[in-house]
């Protein structure tokens, strides 16, 4: 019997990794997304990234944002050394942490077009000393202090502030960001296309007529220039948008059939596949992740009015 797989924040809101891959090392990096919203940085080593079609060739000190929308895949040269930092987050916690009409805090993950605008260059990430923020929140992901978690959201919050600052302020981002960036524009409108349109059954036949392209180089293009089918982008990006669903406590019964799979066989062996746990347990986690949020939510709001 195979082991349901856990929620990577059952812990912790907060997860910070620090990895260091030898060379020759054989990592099978494959397309994948996260539960969280995902902050990267690389410190060493020859690396790109397919996000959503587009592919970031990253420096060293280069830092990629990425929601937890958008499907990814490395691209990994194994005879380098690779060092890296990530950290990933549960983005329902930080919203209901801070509330302000004034300020979107997550605007950049929530409200940037997928696949572009990922990646802030090395030389911003120095300027604005990011490097300190990870390097602290990693110190304290270490500690046993009864203020551990405190520390490393507060952390974070700095952290995505001063990513949004550099993103407002500076005025030759959008040459940074589009700098060393490859995505092809039939790929691109179809990736739109799809993500439009997922509550609906696309056919090969249907991308032919409306985009001018012959079916079978279609597939040898999309595979090309994302480094996934397009049937496995379609699935993913069906399955992203179900687990949104069924967060919002949306009937499996009803999720399956509006996202058109043939029947519900189809979808929670896709699901699965794809999520690593069962429609039902997903839904389950997600209802008892949510409860636990309002409940802190509550006990904050009753400690800030005594």
């Amino acid at each position: 019997m195979s082991k349901k797989k856990r929620n990577i924040f059952e812990e912790s809101c907060v997860i910070i990794r620090k990895r260091i891959t030898d060379k020759n090392i054989n990592t099978n990096h494959r397309i994948h997304i996260n539960d969280g919203h995902e902050i990267y940085l690389l410190l060493q080593g020859d690396v790109s990234f397919n996000i959503e079609g587009s592919i970031y060739k990253l420096a060293p000190n280069d830092l990629l944002i990425i929601s937890n929308q958008e499907i990814q895949k490395a691209i990994v040269n194994k005879e380098v050394l690779h060092e890296r930092m990530y950290i990933y987050f549960d983005p329902d916690y930080i919203d209901r942490f801070v509330r302000s009409k004034d300020y979107k805090l997550l605007q950049l993950f929530e409200d940037r077009k997928n696949g572009f605008g990922n990646k802030i260059s090395g030389k911003h990430v120095e300027e604005y000393n990011l490097r300190k923020y990870f390097d602290e929140i990693y110190m304290w992901s270490k500690s046993n202090q009864p203020e551990k978690e405190v520390m490393m959201v507060s952390l974070l919050l700095q952290l995505i502030v001063k990513i949004n600052t550099i993103y407002t302020m500076n005025k030759d981002l959008d040459r940074d960001i589009t700098e060393g960036v490859q995505y092809n524009d039939k790929i691109y409108e179809i990736i739109r296309y799809i993500s439009s349109n997922l509550d609906k059954k696309i056919s090969l036949e249907e991308l032919e007529k409306k985009f001018y392209i012959d079916r079978y180089y279609l597939c040898h293009l999309f595979k090309q220039v994302t480094g996934y089918t397009l049937v496995d982008y379609m699935n993913y990006k069906k399955v992203l948008s179900a687990k949104e669903q069924l967060k919002a406590g949306k009937p499996i019964s009803e999720v399956w059939i509006q996202f058109g799979f043939l029947n519900y066989s189809s979808f929670y062996r896709t699901f699965k596949k794809i999520v690593g746990m069962s429609p039902s347990e997903y839904s389950a986690d997600a209802m008892k992740r949510s409860d636990l949020l309002k409940q802190d939510r509550y006990k904050r709001e009753k400690n800030i009015s005594l």
